[in-house]
């Protein structure tokens, strides 16, 4: 349950961030010194090589606060509590960078630490005998597909135990949706 701490919220949300970026491999991820004057500011809250995350102060991301993010020539995560409006949303998609976008609460939780999430992988392949048309999908708007930042295409192998140490894979293929 989220509260109302919002210092309490935003650390963590940075602490998501931190992690998100390092385990999509991106290189020389760093917290702003300052996360308050980041966010005062509109600089960067959590940078990489790859990727710059902006915390938005307001409720819903719109066109101009799109537009400042995006003036770097990398990437763009932008988090805010009810997501871009429908015209930064389309804004977002004529940008030459990829743009992503998150809410506070999608943040707050890693959702890859939870213990009902299994361990997603992304693998090579599909096994043989298996093509990506007959594959079970997974939608790119799912929470673990989103926290890797995985495109269209990507195969993932999901490690699930039930009940005994069994452990059984699945794969799935990465859709748009």
């Amino acid at each position: 349950a989220m509260h109302c701490d919002g210092a309490a919220v935003l650390a963590r949300v940075v602490s998501t961030l931190v992690e998100m970026m390092t385990d999509r491999g991106y290189a020389n991820v760093t917290r702003a010194a300052d996360v308050f004057e980041a966010l005062e500011e509109q600089l960067p809250i959590v940078s990489s090589d790859e990727a710059n995350a902006f915390v938005a102060l307001e409720s819903r991301v719109g066109i101009r606060t799109l537009r400042a993010y995006a003036e770097t020539d990398r990437g763009v995560v932008s988090v805010s509590i009810d997501g871009p409006t429908s015209f930064a949303r389309r804004d977002a998609d004529v940008l030459e960078r990829g743009v992503e976008f998150f809410t506070v609460p999608m943040l707050v939780q890693n959702v890859t630490k939870h213990r009902l999430v299994p361990r997603h992988v992304p693998v090579p392949s599909l096994p043989s005998g298996v093509s990506p048309d007959q594959a079970p999908k997974l939608l790119r708007s799912d929470p673990v597909c989103m926290y890797y930042g995985w495109k269209a295409g990507t195969v993932v192998s999901i490690e699930r135990a039930y009940g005994g140490d069994q452990c059984h894979t699945y794969y799935r293929v990465v859709c748009e949706g």
